[in-house]
């Protein structure tokens, strides 16, 4: 599991979300976009990192879906306890491009 982004949804309908506008000062329930890479994918982890970047970095295979690799992404929010599965359309999305609508 990698984290690939925190941030911040809001609830625009059932099963349907999109990033809070900071500047309205709008309010939103922080989540951790987290994503499975399968241990077959992995190459090497190189445990120092590099003058960049000191944490770990992860050597892997982009052969899972849209080019990435990861087989599933997965959205965490509130504790460690609760967690809700991300929407179809965000899966199905590259990471670093969210749709506009979380659904």
């Amino acid at each position: 599991m990698v984290c690939l982004s925190i941030g911040e949804l809001v609830s625009i309908g059932e099963d349907k979300w999109r990033y809070r506008d900071w500047l309205k000062g709008e309010d939103g329930e922080k989540f951790w976009c987290i994503g499975f890479i399968p241990y077959e994918g992995i190459v090497d982890v190189d445990w120092e990192g590099d003058k960049y970047y000191d944490y770990p970095h992860v050597v892997c295979h982009f052969d899972q879906t849209h080019k990435q690799p990861y087989e599933r992404i997965f959205a965490a929010s509130g504790s460690s306890t609760r967690r809700r599965t991300s929407p179809k359309s965000w899966t199905s999305r590259p990471c670093g491009r969210p749709a506009r609508s979380m659904a």
